[in-house]
């Protein structure tokens, strides 16, 4: 493992992660890729830093081969993949990986920096040498949450369609679950769960983005909670303005979609997200 001195359990044999397994259900839209030859999650050092590296990203997949990583990344049919790197595999890893849209960003993670740096840098999607997994997971926090800021989709209404359009209102009224009723749920207010920095602003995002109606279930009594607590902001706020102002957001698009908003110039977007600025 980069950095530390870990006895591999076998160098040519993949992990308990590694067998290619029937791809289930991500829980965000996004995963982290680790890839070593000296992985061994017996180890305490290798065990604390899929610790680490869980706490930002739910979904860690371990491997201790290249070609585990690549045929793992062949594989996902959706989301953005965070591949961590030891030193001695990345060069030839990144020249196989790197040009995959579906790799959003990558990590070298090894105990020599200066050796790793001159070459890493001809590559745009790498986001650094690091010697500290820590060093790593900050940056991560930081890339999770560009990729869920600019996976919000948009539908382009023409103006021409906007005169006929109506609001439909949809039913939330689910049963929540028990920690609705905790107490250390209602410390918080809706906007405070949804805006912290865990794991809710990603699934809940990514399950509005994909009409997961599964997942849009089970959280209805939050979608609820968030849609009236807006609400009553709204009110409260609305009348300390006089006029109304502008405020700005942005989000990376592809250029199809770019296209789609010119040319939509004097319609509605219409988000099925709750936006943040």
């Amino acid at each position: 493992m980069s950095g530390q001195k870990v006895k591999s359990t076998a160098s040519s044999r993949a992990t308990t992660s590694d067998a290619m397994q029937p791809r289930h259900r991500m829980a965000q839209n996004y995963l982290v890729i680790w890839v070593d030859d000296n992985i061994d999650e017996n180890n305490e050092d290798c065990r604390n830093t899929l610790a680490q590296l869980r706490t930002v990203v739910s979904e860690v997949n371990v491997y201790t081969t290249p070609q585990g990583c690549i045929d793992f990344l062949n594989e996902m049919d959706e989301g953005k993949a965070f591949v961590i790197s030891s030193g001695t595999l990345g060069q030839s890893l990144v020249n196989d990986i790197h040009g995959m849209p579906k790799v959003d960003a990558i990590y070298i993670f090894c105990g020599n920096k200066a050796r790793h740096e001159p070459w890493a840098k001809d590559w745009p999607k790498i986001r650094g040498v690091f010697t500290s997994i820590k060093l790593i997971c900050e940056s991560l926090k930081k890339v999770v949450r560009e990729c869920d800021h600019n996976s919000i989709p948009m539908s382009f209404v023409p103006k021409r369609c906007t005169l006929d359009a109506a609001s439909n209102e949809k039913n939330l009224n689910q049963l929540p679950p028990v920690y609705m009723y905790s107490r250390e749920y209602h410390q918080k207010s809706p906007v405070w769960w949804y805006t912290c920095e865990i794991f809710l602003y990603g699934i809940l995002n990514r399950a509005l983005r994909s009409l997961d109606m599964e997942a849009m279930s089970k959280l209805g009594f939050f979608i609820r909670s968030l849609h009236r607590q807006l609400e009553q902001l709204h009110q409260e706020q609305s009348a300390n303005f006089k006029k109304s102002f502008t405020v700005y957001r942005g989000q990376g698009m592809i250029k199809e979609d770019f296209q789609n908003l010119l040319d939509s110039k004097g319609g509605l977007l219409s988000f099925n997200n709750f936006l943040s600025t």
